[in-house]
């Protein structure tokens, strides 16, 4: 019955782990996707749900056992803190849902505006500065390949680039492109050295501009141009 008691309390607590693992991502997912990636992996919501399910299982059979063998009052009382912190667990992880779904952004914590930088060598300046020396050398995007695009450079030994464009609409339009074509259109800028496949990238953004730099180098970037940070592909 002890041995019981204690997976039930470890499951309780790892239901509220999950919750707030929850609750952390729904309120500032910018932080978790910069900071925090292994949190990616773990499924958002349903982790809570079957551990805390898993609790209240474990709770009811506890309260039958301990009925059944008359002693019911006090190991059903010290039994039903788990199944109240499963029931907390639950409250708090469907309060994140509802928070994300009001606020895809978050509660806090995302830069949304800062870049432009308004001139191609002035971005190449500014990303060096933040992720190091491009030693392949700037290559600048072609405005006519790109609707609405200002100016826009590419560093493949940094797997790197940087674009501004003229409307919102085509900086939309470009992260969209982008979300579906990224790997095939950055391997058009070095084919040699770029492997997207092997990759993850993210993408910063503002109204009118767009980054798009690995993940393991998107918090340093964040940290000089800001802009919000999104998982592209």
């Amino acid at each position: 019955m002890k041995n019981a008691r204690r997976v039930d309390y470890g499951l309780a607590l790892c239901a509220c782990v999950a919750a707030g693992l929850d609750m952390l991502r729904a309120v500032n997912p910018t932080y978790v996707m910069v900071h925090l990636h292994w949190m990616e992996r773990i499924p958002r919501y349903w982790v809570t749900g079957v551990f805390a399910g898993a609790t209240l299982l474990f709770a009811c059979g506890l309260y039958i056992v301990a009925r059944r063998r008359a002693r019911g009052g006090f190991v059903s009382s010290r039994t039903a803190l788990a199944g109240i912190a499963a029931l907390l667990a639950l409250a708090v992880s469907a309060s994140s849902y509802a928070v994300a779904l009001n606020n895809p952004r978050g509660l806090f914590g995302v830069q949304i505006q800062k870049a432009p930088l308004q001139h191609s060598d002035t971005a190449q300046q500014v990303i060096s500065s933040a992720l190091g020396e491009c030693k392949q050398g700037w290559v600048e995007l072609g405005e006519s390949d790109i609707s609405g695009l200002s100016f826009g450079v590419v560093c493949s030994s940094l797997k790197t680039a940087y674009a501004e464009f003229e409307t919102p609409e085509a900086a939309t339009n470009f992260k969209s492109a982008m979300k579906t074509n990224g790997p095939l259109l950055m391997r058009n800028y070095d084919s040699a050295t770029w492997q997207p496949k092997a990759t993850q990238y993210d993408g910063l953004s503002g109204q009118v501009w767009i980054a798009i730099t690995p993940k393991q180098t998107s918090a340093q970037l964040n940290s000089v141009i800001g802009g919000r940070v999104e998982r592209l592909y």
